[in-house]
C-alpha cells in the first residue's frame, strides 16, 4: 500500500509540471490577446519665430566727419535703409545720442557743454529728403525735415515725435533717404572749435 502512495505521489509531481506549462502557455496567450493597440499620430510640429531685421549700405561707417566748418560750409550724403523682415513692422527714424562739446584746456580736448544757447548744432541746419506717405520708397522723393541738428534732436528724438513708416514683411522694401547740412552764415565766432554729437537711427518693431 506504501509503495502504490509513493508512485501515486511521483505521477504527481511529473503531471504537474506540463499542467503547469499548459496553464502558464494559456494565461500569456490570454494576455497577448488583451494586449491589441493602435496610435494615431502628427508628426513635424514645429514653431518658428517672426523676425524684424533692418539694415543699411553705410558699412558701419558715420554718414558725416565734418572737421574745420566755417559759416557757409555744406555737405551731402545719401543712405539707403532696407527692411528685410518676415512680420509686418513700423519703421522710425529719430535722433539719437544728441550731446554739444566744446575745447577745453587751450583746445586740446573736448568735453560736452549745455546744448542750450546760441551753440554750434543750432547753427548747422539739416535737410532730410526721403519718400512721402507711409511706406517706404525707392529715392528720396520729399523733404522730410528742413531745420538746425538742435531742432531735431529735439523735436524728432526717441521719445518725441520719430518720423514713421509703415513695411510689409518679407518685402525688401528699401527707402533711401538724403542728408544735406549747411553751417548758418551767420554762424558767431563763439561756436568755434566745438563739435556736434547726432545718430540718425532706424528702428523697426513688428506690428502683429
Amino acid at each position: 500500500m506504501a509503495s502504490t502512495s509513493s508512485r501515486s505521489a511521483r505521477y504527481a509531481r511529473w503531471l504537474a509540471v506540463p499542467l503547469g506549462f499548459v496553464i502558464s502557455a494559456v494565461l500569456v496567450w490570454q494576455a497577448s490577446y488583451a494586449a491589441f493597440t493602435d496610435t494615431t499620430e502628427n508628426a513635424g510640429n514645429s514653431w518658428t519665430a517672426g523676425s524684424v531685421t533692418i539694415t543699411d549700405d553705410d558699412q558701419d561707417a558715420a554718414l558725416f566727419t565734418a572737421a574745420d566748418l566755417v559759416p557757409g560750409s555744406t555737405g551731402s550724403q545719401e543712405i539707403t535703409v532696407t527692411y528685410e523682415g518676415t512680420l509686418d513692422a513700423a519703421v522710425k527714424v529719430y535722433g539719437a545720442d544728441f550731446a554739444v562739446l566744446a575745447p577745453t584746456g587751450g583746445g586740446q580736448s573736448l568735453e560736452q557743454v549745455s546744448a542750450t544757447g546760441n551753440t554750434l548744432a543750432d547753427n548747422i541746419v539739416i535737410t532730410i529728403e526721403g519718400n512721402e506717405g507711409d511706406e517706404l520708397g525707392a529715392g528720396p522723393t520729399g523733404t522730410l525735415y528742413t531745420g538746425t541738428l538742435a531742432g531735431f534732436a529735439s523735436t524728432h528724438g526717441e521719445a518725441n515725435t520719430p518720423m514713421r513708416y509703415d513695411v510689409a514683411g518679407d518685402s525688401n522694401m528699401k527707402g533711401t533717404f538724403r542728408f544735406t547740412y549747411r553751417v548758418k552764415d551767420d554762424a558767431p565766432p563763439s561756436v568755434q572749435g566745438q563739435q556736434v554729437r547726432l545718430s540718425f537711427v532706424a528702428e523697426a518693431t513688428s506690428t502683429r
